[in-house]
């Protein structure tokens, strides 16, 4: 096992671990209240797989790979249900200037979180910027729905 990877793997399993350790707070007057609101929300766990390529991504990411980081990113983003993984998988698309998957990406998000104006105007920037502009139309129409 090289370096890089039994330091991503030990910081996955320390995640892990910490995550299993953190006492549950006990109920308070808010968030007794943001309770109700949160039982319509339906919450989906992430997989395993997709957390590793989240991990992954961020590894990748800080030692410089932009190109891989925004490869794995984009496919946690597709295997995810998880809008803030597709919109973290859009900046980071975004900040290596890798145009087509930021498109993906962007497209990604809007579809999670249909009703956010980012979500759509990042599908749209990157849509217009790869020459797909069927695609950023319909974006920005519905960018115009949702302002109105």
């Amino acid at each position: 096992m090289t370096h890089s990877s039994a330091w991503l793997s030990a910081v996955t399993a320390l995640l892990i671990t910490a995550c299993a350790a953190t006492p549950e707070p006990e109920p308070g007057p808010a968030v007794a209240e943001s309770a109700a609101v949160e039982e319509t929300v339906e919450r989906v766990p992430t997989s395993e797989e997709v957390m590793y390529r989240v991990f992954a991504g961020e590894y990748l990411g800080a030692e410089g790979d932009l190109p891989g980081a925004v490869e794995e990113y984009l496919v946690a983003a597709i295997e995810s249900e998880d809008p803030e993984i597709a919109r973290r998988a859009t900046r980071v698309a975004y900040a290596a200037e890798a145009w087509q998957q930021a498109a993906m990406a962007a497209d990604r998000w809007a579809v999670l979180e249909p009703d956010n104006v980012d979500a759509q105007e990042s599908a749209a920037a990157a849509k217009l910027t790869v020459g797909d502009y069927l695609g950023a139309e319909y974006q920005i129409i519905r960018i115009l729905d949702l302002m109105d």
